[in-house]
């Protein structure tokens, strides 16, 4: 059976869609989520000047990375990211744990979950994951959907968000709020997709949902991170919401 710690990342460009299936490429690539001169990739990556320079060059020819003159060192370049991440294939299908099947599929509100499960499912047994495409629609979906609520304090703003769900059949939440971050519980997560291979989290679509929701009330640009997920055996799929 193929490894499954090796994946290849997807990239849409002016090209079209790339796929990096290169182990220092994707290294790169990795190193770059932070804009980064050569030297410095170079110093982490362990290879040559030379290496570095061909596949730098290769991968601004496909139109995934660019260049800038770096703000102090004139000399020198600052590589970036300019293509669009969506996801990740693994060298094989996935193992997930079977989705219970309902009992009455006729109603729209478990005909369309339904869908949306088999839909995430199918992707994961075929060993891709589209994790940015999910949470882009979670985001346009929570800015629509905020746009349609009735809300004024914060305090009421959460309790609506806790209705929504419960409504909606999303699960069950729990949110806190400290001086530095909102922290965002959800016991029954019901898009949750236990991988049995990995230990990965399939939440992609709330937290966009989430995001969106939380930038549309705020009015300002958020970071959002799942730092538990029930998909990996946690309690709960907790979400950590911070201003950008």
């Amino acid at each position: 059976m193929k490894d499954i710690s090796n994946k290849r990342k997807i990239y849409t460009t002016d090209n079209g869609i790339i796929i990096v299936d290169s182990k220092i490429k994707t290294q790169i690539l990795n190193i770059l989520e932070h804009e980064s001169k050569e030297s410095e990739i170079v110093k982490i990556t362990g290879k040559s000047k030379s290496t570095i320079s061909v596949h730098l060059n290769n991968l601004m020819d496909q139109g995934i990375i660019d260049y800038k003159p770096h703000p102090i060192d004139r000399r020198s370049k600052l590589f970036f990211i300019k293509a669009k991440y969506i996801g990740e294939i693994y060298n094989r299908g996935l193992l997930i744990e079977t989705p219970t099947k309902p009992k009455n599929i006729l109603n729209p509100l478990t005909f369309y979950k339904t869908k949306d499960e088999l839909l995430k499912s199918t992707f994961l047994k075929k060993g891709l994951t589209l994790d940015p495409i999910f949470e882009e629609v979670g985001t346009s979906m929570g800015k629509k959907l905020y746009n349609q609520l009735e809300i004024g304090t914060e305090d009421e703003f959460f309790k609506r968000i806790q209705e929504l769900y419960k409504d909606l059949d999303l699960g069950s939440l729990k949110i806190t709020k400290t001086e530095e971050r909102i922290i965002v519980k959800n016991n029954n997560c019901k898009e949750c997709v236990k991988v049995l291979e990995i230990p990965i989290s399939t939440c992609a679509f709330n937290k966009g949902l989430l995001k969106g929701l939380m930038e549309q009330y705020y009015n300002y640009h958020i970071i959002i991170d799942e730092v538990e997920c029930r998909s990996k055996n946690d309690d709960a799929c907790t979400f950590l919401i911070e201003k950008e």
